[in-house]
């Protein structure tokens, strides 16, 4: 829980010297800022080095599937990529893993473990930076 203390007033500084007004202005919008991200306001796409993307693959008969290529919109190098949710008509439950390499600010994609033969799927990932 969040105080409800949000602003600085030149009343609490009675005796503090005409350039506290200035300051006050600056520390002011900052305390604003940060109490607007703290409650409850902060996105993890705007707030963190990440990107949440939508992929749609299909599986061959050995459960592999193409690469792709996709562009990343994070800062530096790729840490990992996470799958947030596979979304298919198949109704076992998979955890996959993926494979990737990074070219610039390409992401290829080139595996996804664990999924199974002959199907489409939506997968949502979460590209994290480092």
């Amino acid at each position: 829980m969040l105080p409800d203390i949000r602003r600085l007033n030149r009343e609490d500084f009675q005796d503090a010297p005409n350039w506290i007004d200035p300051m006050l202005t600056v520390i002011n919008a900052f305390m604003d800022s940060v109490y607007n991200i703290m409650n409850r306001n902060i996105s993890l796409t705007q707030n963190l080095n990440i990107q949440i993307v939508t992929i749609n693959v299909e599986t061959d008969t050995n459960g592999d599937i193409k690469p792709v290529k996709l562009k990343t919109t994070v800062r530096g190098r790729v840490a990992g990529v996470s799958v947030i949710r596979v979304i298919t008509t198949d109704t076992s439950s998979i955890s996959p893993f993926v494979s990737f390499t990074q070219n610039e600010n390409i992401l290829t994609i080139s595996n996804i473990a664990s999924l199974n033969s002959n199907q489409k799927y939506k997968i949502i990932l979460l590209v994290i930076g480092e």
